[in-house]
């Protein structure tokens, strides 16, 4: 069964700059209820004032939807947008290119409980054991900031209940490399969910040729927090990633932006050198725009079919790179486009470095 649902493409701050304004997504679940609720995950909304929980929000049968209003930063609007970004999140690791099987969450219950007001403070996470996500709201420049409506906040925390899913050990990791792989690995999510909104990437063909280019939406991981709590601009920027040879601090959040950045690096190379050997007439948008949703299903397969290859233990960077290679390897062996190997160089892409 399949239900409408309304859903915000960038945090407040980046769509009235970019235009990027919520867009009508569909996800598939066995059933959807009043709250909402399905299968997989279940949103819990509280008014923070009173305490108590709010009425659920209802799901008309006949309509396949929810009955929201249109300012999608009503409670309603954000229990709803909330919901459908987690399991559109979802759909798109278990897609049949990418684990071609369910998440099964890391503890034991069947729903992700959703929490879109969870108290006063500047942050958002995961936590195992309430079976939560849970997101916080706090006050910058006489403005209330959710982090219930940034899309990039919200996809990275789900990427984190999903990889506690698939590799557990990693939840309770001590070595640095092995935090920052949870921290870059739902930095990733956030990046390839956001190239999944039809509006990000009509915004591209139109501002970039369909080119993926550092500083953008895309690039910037949570504009408006990173912002709020007192960053220049975004929360992390994968176009300013250090490298490994770089120094850099072994704080989980520090560190993964060396993987994170290298990956990035890759995207644009894979992605724009196909667009540069495409044969595009002038005013080919459609054809920019199939080239860039292709690009998009092969980077979300190449970076997360490898987290079935990780072993269940304490994992370096180095592991994950292996992953990638071995998974991408094993479920296409041909490499027809050459994304293993190295176009200038001639080498495979080991030890984080991109072809």
């Amino acid at each position: 069964m399949q239900t409408v649902v309304r859903v915000i493409v960038e945090d407040p701050l980046v769509w009235k700059e970019y235009r990027l304004h919520p867009e009508n997504v569909y996800v598939k679940q066995p059933f959807f209820l009043d709250g909402p609720v399905a299968q997989s995950v279940a949103v819990v909304d509280r008014d923070p004032q009173q305490g108590r929980l709010r009425p659920p929000v209802r799901w008309s049968p006949y309509q396949r939807a929810y009955d929201v209003p249109a300012d999608i930063s009503t409670p309603e609007g954000i229990a709803v947008s909330l919901f459908g970004m987690v399991l559109k999140t979802l759909e798109m690791f278990e897609r049949k290119d990418v684990l071609a099987h369910p998440v099964r969450w890391a503890f034991d219950a069947p729903q992700l409980l959703v929490v879109p007001n969870a108290g006063v403070m500047q942050n958002a996470f995961y936590d195992r054991y309430s079976h939560s996500l849970q997101f916080f709201s706090f006050a910058h420049d006489g403005n209330a900031i959710h982090t219930a409506l940034s899309r990039d906040v919200i996809t990275h925390e789900t990427g984190h209940a999903i990889l506690d899913g698939l590799v557990p050990p990693l939840y309770d990791a001590v070595t640095p490399q092995s935090l920052a792989l949870h921290e870059s690995i739902a930095d990733l999510t956030a990046v390839v969910m956001s190239l999944q909104s039809r509006r990000v990437r009509e915004w591209l063909i139109a501002r970039y040729g369909g080119r993926l280019v550092n500083d953008t939406p895309i690039s910037r991981i949570a504009d408006q927090f990173g912002q709020a709590i007192g960053h220049s601009r975004a929360l992390r920027d994968l176009g300013k990633a250090p490298t490994m040879g770089e120094s850099v601090s072994q704080e989980a959040h520090s560190l993964c932006q060396t993987l994170t950045g290298a990956f990035w690096d890759a995207m644009l190379k894979m992605h724009n050198g196909t667009l540069e050997k495409a044969d595009l007439s002038p005013g080919s948008s459609k054809r920019i725009g199939d080239i860039l949703g292709v690009s998009v299903l092969h980077i979300g397969r190449i970076l997360f079919r490898a987290l079935d290859y990780i072993a269940p233990a304490e994992a370096t960077f180095a592991d994950y790179c292996r992953a990638v290679l071995r998974s991408d390897e094993v479920g296409y062996p041909n490499d027809t486009n050459g994304y293993r190997v190295g176009r200038s160089t001639g080498r495979r892409v080991g030890g984080c470095q991109s072809g």
